[in-house]
């Protein structure tokens, strides 16, 4: 229900873009997404960029909940 309603919120005048970076370690896969976010949220003052750790899935169910828990 929680996630319904985010999605809810989330959708109502926004375009969605989603970006995956992935790869083997230390490669620089963070230094890359970090570099991405702030241009990316630079452009527009409505743009989000939002990190879900991906390490395992408990980082990712971690990850998304902390995201459900910010008013955007």
């Amino acid at each position: 229900n929680k996630i319904k309603n985010q999605s809810n919120n989330m959708n109502q005048g926004y375009k969605k873009k989603f970006t995956v970076i992935h790869g083997i370690e230390g490669i620089g896969k963070s230094l890359l997404a970090k570099q991405y976010a702030h241009k990316f949220n630079s452009i527009d003052a409505k743009n989000k960029s939002l990190w879900v750790n991906s390490n395992s899935e408990g980082s990712i169910i971690h990850s998304y909940n902390e995201i459900l828990d910010i008013e955007l």
